[in-house]
């Protein structure tokens, strides 16, 4: 098994938008925001352009110097963004604000001390980075609060109580049974369980049964990537019972020839 992923690692792989919510808050604080910055350190984030070398790895070097040489006018559009916003919405006298996507803008924390009532909501792999991070900057400040959405799937939101995984580590075999639908709600609560019951033992195989699985999205096709991923032998990860459904998803992606 594979060395566990940081907190922040797993928050990239299952949130597809990860990485440019991410570099908006490195921009913004990197020109000199004290609430994006003290939001920056709360929550992990290195300064802006720190991992350029980590997260683009496969970057060919003339690649790299074209966008250092574009950064001045690509990092002003999100610090304009920011601020033209914030200045909009104080100024129309509104009393109540809610953002979707907030992803990881300090914002809420600019309109909740300014006393406008601030609703963040975004995918829960962004509200459970940012709710407890702006909770250590402000306190518990009654203007502002974080729900978690899934802002492209209504049916994912109605049916996300629907979703049941059970995980249990029997041997040297890690069995997991899914139920409902495994997308931008649910995925991250998989992940969490898979990486508690990882944390009892170790384990040679994995075993998914799918038969009450109605339906996978791309968040949750990150989540079984980075189980198989844990694994050395590919033969060791199994998903078994797959219904129609669940299969074509499977095969259209591409994922078949990476799982079965």
């Amino acid at each position: 098994m594979s060395e566990e992923i940081s907190i922040e690692k797993l928050r990239e792989e299952v949130n597809p938008v990860y990485s440019t919510a991410h570099s908006c808050l490195q921009i913004v604080a990197s020109m000199g925001d004290e609430d994006s910055e003290n939001l920056r350190k709360e929550l992990g984030f290195t300064f802006f352009g720190a991992d350029w070398k980590e997260r683009g790895a496969n970057v060919p070097e003339e690649v790299h110097a074209a966008l250092i040489k574009a950064m001045p006018v690509f990092n002003a559009m999100p610090e304009s963004r920011f601020y033209s916003s914030n200045n909009f919405i104080l100024q129309s006298g509104v009393k109540q604000v809610m953002d979707l996507p907030c992803g990881y803008t300090a914002r809420g924390v600019k309109l909740a001390k300014s006393g406008i009532r601030y609703f963040g909501m975004d995918l829960p792999a962004v509200i459970s980075g940012i709710e407890p991070a702006v909770r250590r900057m402000i306190g518990d400040n009654g203007n502002i609060s974080y729900h978690e959405v899934d802002a492209t799937n209504y049916a994912s939101l109605r049916k996300a109580n629907d979703f049941k995984a059970d995980v249990e580590l029997a041997g040297k075999t890690l069995n997991v049974a899914l139920a409902g639908r495994l997308d931008t709600i649910t995925a991250p609560g998989l992940l969490e369980l898979y990486r508690k019951a990882g944390s009892k033992g170790g384990y040679d195989d994995i075993r998914i049964d799918m038969k009450e699985l109605e339906y996978v999205s791309s968040a949750g096709l990150r989540v079984l990537l980075i189980m198989r991923k844990a694994l050395t032998d590919s033969n060791s990860f199994n998903l078994v019972n797959m219904n129609h459904s669940v299969k074509e998803i499977i095969e259209t992606t591409g994922f078949d020839s990476i799982f079965c």
